[in-house]
């Protein structure tokens, strides 16, 4: 899998668990949505900062500043995420930290998927790319493990 399908995969895991979390029903159902959600955007942080910004910085000629860009985009997100993850069980009805959260994933997503991946892959050959990929994915399932 190619970094940018890769990364593209963590954001559509967010973005249904963000559909499943507003949709979700009953309390017991909004707080296994809750969970979900907030263990898929912590994946994605820890993947995405710890092979992304690496990428960015040694393949683009602007590297550095899109290194810094995401990581500061991506310490916002964990600000936010951390404070959605406070809420206790009784406020999961109340949307405006997850509105917060989400609009900020919503930029995130849209300057990656419509700007920095395809700068990245403009620069890379297929099995570079792959392999990239494939890190990505190394790093998530250690996430995942955690």
């Amino acid at each position: 899998m190619e970094i940018s399908e890769a990364v593209k995969a963590g954001h559509d895991r967010i973005r249904k668990a963000y559909y499943d979390f507003h949709n979700a029903k009953t309390s017991s159902s909004r707080k296994e949505q809750h969970n979900q959600l907030l263990y898929e955007v912590a994946v994605d942080i820890i993947s995405e900062y710890s092979v992304l910004c690496h990428y960015y910085e040694l393949i683009l000629a602007d590297g550095s500043v899109v290194a810094e860009d995401e990581r500061m985009m991506l310490t916002d997100i964990a600000r936010r995420l951390k404070r959605f993850q406070a809420l206790p069980g009784k406020c999961l009805d109340s949307d405006h930290e997850l509105e917060s959260l989400w609009i900020l994933l919503s930029e995130h997503f849209v300057q990656q998927e419509d700007c920095d991946l395809p700068a990245l892959e403009e620069k890379l050959l297929r099995n570079e790319s792959m392999a990239i990929g494939k890190a990505f994915e190394r790093i998530r399932e250690v996430a995942l493990a955690l």
